[in-house]
């Protein structure tokens, strides 16, 4: 018995880190929830098509501007074609991103 508490305690992670969810979002305008890339855009083009707000997309992100007021709906169609989770490599920083790049146009 005791051994097994000790297997279990060596799983717990003292300090984990905040998650961030960058996959469901909350209408800037509205506040509905749960809301996928691709929903928000239809949802925003449905009912606020005019309406000038933060992008939740961006806002997540390590790059975002939590201030920065756009329109968003034209701003959604021009910069949110694809979901970041299937592009973007969160783990690395902007360095090893580079490096990665560089090391793979060279072999081209």
């Amino acid at each position: 018995m005791k051994a097994l508490q000790l297997d279990i305690k060596k799983g717990v992670i003292e300090n984990p880190k905040p998650t961030i969810n960058r996959s469901t979002f909350v209408c800037p305008v509205c506040d509905e929830k749960n809301l996928v890339r691709e929903a928000l855009i239809n949802h925003v083009r449905s009912k606020h098509k005019k309406a000038q707000a933060v992008c939740p997309i961006c806002k997540c992100q390590p790059w975002g501007d939590p201030n920065f007021i756009t329109h968003l709906y034209g701003h959604l169609i021009k910069r949110h074609k694809f979901d970041y989770e299937t592009i973007v490599d969160y783990n690395k920083d902007e360095d090893e991103v580079l490096n990665m790049v560089l090391t793979e146009s060279a072999k081209n």
